[in-house]
């Protein structure tokens, strides 16, 4: 039975050159759906301000033409060091989180997510600016540079932070942390919320897994949707029925939720490997067609 490509786009606003190749590795690498906007950055870095006005632009479109998902990410060492315009921003991020805008920041710059790639433990830091970040970044990427070429060109960049799963744990594990480490006033504490976005990307591999297995081993004629809360949750239906919900933990564990049960899924394990899903799921499907 061929297998539809699941219709659901995400459209990316990052700065510059980091998170255009950053974002766009990880669709091809994983054949993720979406697009990173602008196409590729014609400047080294974009203000928020100015990819808020693109998004606006997505934002205006009719509802079948707009995408998805809508991601702006951004790094807050500029920003943070202004107290006026911090304050412009959160004000401007309540705004757009009420329209379904998904907000990711780094502090002080996406170079820390790519930090906590190579730290087993979660470690508090303080660096204030990207060139303090670098130079211990460069601890493990020794030519790291913010440039197109390097980018594009560096083997050691792509194996260990684009292709090295393991790492990647230790990215989302750290970028966790950060987000709940409890600060004293007044303390500069870094932190990276990049793992939203794997998170979301990883949700959506699951639909498609969840998809195939009814359809193409199960054999069971079906047409389901889905809605993403954030990043954290996601919900299938079919007919408007609710089926089941895919939810992440505060510490980052996927479950999986059918009725009253309850199971801890493996990101990297297929799920018609896990028997104890097959039988209630298919049960359930069947009973609400």
């Amino acid at each position: 039975m061929e297998q539809k490509q699941l219709k659901y786009t995400i459209k990316i606003f990052g700065e510059g050159y980091t998170e255009w190749f950053y974002f766009d590795h990880l669709r091809t690498s994983n054949k993720f759906k979406f697009t990173v906007e602008p196409d590729m950055p014609q400047q080294s870095k974009s203000s928020y301000k100015k990819r808020l006005k693109l998004i606006d632009q997505e934002l205006k479109k009719n509802i079948q033409e707009r995408a998805n998902a809508i991601f702006l990410i951004t790094d807050l060492d500029d920003i943070s060091s202004k107290p006026k315009e911090l304050d412009e921003y959160h004000k401007k991020k309540e705004i757009y989180k009420n329209k379904g805008v998904i907000f990711i920041e780094s502090h002080p710059c996406i170079e820390i997510w790519f930090w906590y790639h190579f730290q087993s433990q979660f470690k508090k830091s303080s660096f204030l600016t990207y060139d303090e970040i670098k130079t211990k970044l460069r601890d493990f990427l020794p030519l790291y540079d913010k440039t197109e070429k390097y980018y594009s060109k560096n083997k050691q960049f792509r194996d260990l932070i684009m292709t090295d799963l393991k790492n990647r744990e230790n990215a989302i594990k750290n970028g966790l942390k950060s987000c709940t480490y409890d600060r004293i006033d007044g303390e500069v504490c870094n932190y990276s919320e990049m793992f939203k976005a794997i998170h979301y990307f990883r949700l959506l591999k699951k639909f498609c897994e969840l998809d195939s297995i009814l359809k193409e081993d199960l054999r069971i004629s079906i047409s389901l949707s889905l809605k993403i809360e954030d990043h954290k949750c996601m919900k299938i239906y079919s007919n408007k029925t609710e089926l089941c919900t895919f939810k992440y933990s505060d510490k980052g564990t996927l479950k999986l939720n059918c009725g009253t049960t309850c199971w801890n899924i493996n990101d990297t394990m297929r799920l018609e490997d896990n028997p104890a899903f097959i039988e209630p799921i298919s049960k359930l499907l069947k009973a609400s067609i």
